[in-house]
């Protein structure tokens, strides 16, 4: 079983209990920095290839924050508190922390297929893909992403969306590279057999995503046929898995950005397959999932709502409710 730790974990014995000065607005202005400081701050260093100084200057405190029981403090602006760090510097650059981390986990993503698109659709696939970049830095950063066969035209719309990026771009031909050993890797389609679980996610250190949307025109088992034609680029089988809850498929988040953050949480927190479905459940996936949960008849409403409404850490709306017991058949 792979064991997979956050982007800010390899570099933490280099700033706990250190106070880091940040002199890049750019950064105070993200409000993911307010939410874990030292990631934000990596990701800014490897996209924007800055690096860290031993530095004194004095600023005001703008977040404290542990990481495993040690005490960060990032200050900024003009304040009374001198700093041990500054971002950004010059004796860390951002090629030696680059050197420490790991390449894996890897998320491929197949764009053969891109052009059978509709215009809309081919515009949703390049948000799509850009917010896989922004979920992607939540845990790791933009070289655990490879978007293949990927045309300029829809690079020019994920950038768009995520501009600066240091995504891989690469061919088939190049990711048959990567790809020499198929043990550790699955690809996720929605027409496969075999339905996926955290045992076979955490034994996995490549994941293959079809780069589809087919919201306007279905492109049916669009999915299979780009894993096809990666398996025979790369003379290889490769075991393809669909993602359901409770044995439903129709709950399922589709999006390839949650689908991303699925495996992340389950990868990274170590949430189970289940809990990381529902915690990313638009109010759309939720209606259903309750829905289809009370035509099964094997849990009550009111429990189902719970488990939901505990993970999601948010209560659902009265609308959500309603339209899943119209979904289920139910009087309303």
């Amino acid at each position: 079983m792979v064991s997979y730790k956050p982007l800010w974990y390899y570099v933490l014995d280099l700033v706990k209990n250190k106070k880091i000065y940040v002199s890049k607005n750019r950064l105070l202005r993200k409000n993911f920095f307010y939410v874990n400081p030292l990631q934000a701050l990596l990701v800014d260093m490897l996209i924007y290839r800055e690096g860290l100084g031993i530095g004194k200057i004095k600023g005001r405190v703008i977040i404290e924050k542990d990481y495993n029981n040690e005490k960060i403090v990032f200050l900024g602006r003009k304040g009374e508190v001198e700093s041990e760090i500054i971002y950004p510097g010059k004796d860390v650059i951002y090629e030696d922390i680059e050197r420490i981390l790991p390449s894996k986990p890897l998320f491929l993503v197949l764009n053969s297929l891109y052009h059978e698109h509709t215009l809309s659709d081919r515009k949703r696939l390049g948000l799509q893909l850009g917010l896989m970049v922004n979920v992607v830095r939540r845990w790791l950063w933009d070289r655990h992403l490879v978007f293949v066969d990927t045309p300029q035209e829809l690079i020019s719309v994920i950038e768009k969306h995520a501009k600066p990026n240091r995504v891989l771009y690469l061919t088939r031909q190049e990711v048959c590279n990567i790809i020499n050993d198929t043990k550790h890797v699955v690809a996720l389609d929605p027409y496969a057999e075999e339905a996926l679980n955290e045992k076979v996610v955490l034994n996995s250190s490549i994941f293959i995503i079809g780069g589809i949307v087919d919201r306007d025109k279905p492109l049916k088992k669009a999915t299979t046929k780009l894993i096809n034609m990666l398996e025979k680029e790369c003379n290889l089988s490769i075991n393809s898995y669909h993602i359901e809850i409770d044995g439903i498929k129709m709950a399922v988040p589709h999006r390839l950005n949650r689908v991303l953050e699925i495996l992340l949480k389950v990868l990274i927190d170590r949430m189970t397959l289940r809990e990381a479905v529902i915690s990313v459940m638009t109010n759309r996936d939720i209606a259903w999932y309750i829905g289809l949960m009370l035509v099964k008849g094997e849990t009550k409403l009111d429990e189902i709502i719970a488990e939901i409404e505990r993970i999601i850490g948010r209560k659902i709306s009265r609308e959500v409710i309603h339209r899943a017991k119209r979904i289920a058949g139910l009087g309303v």
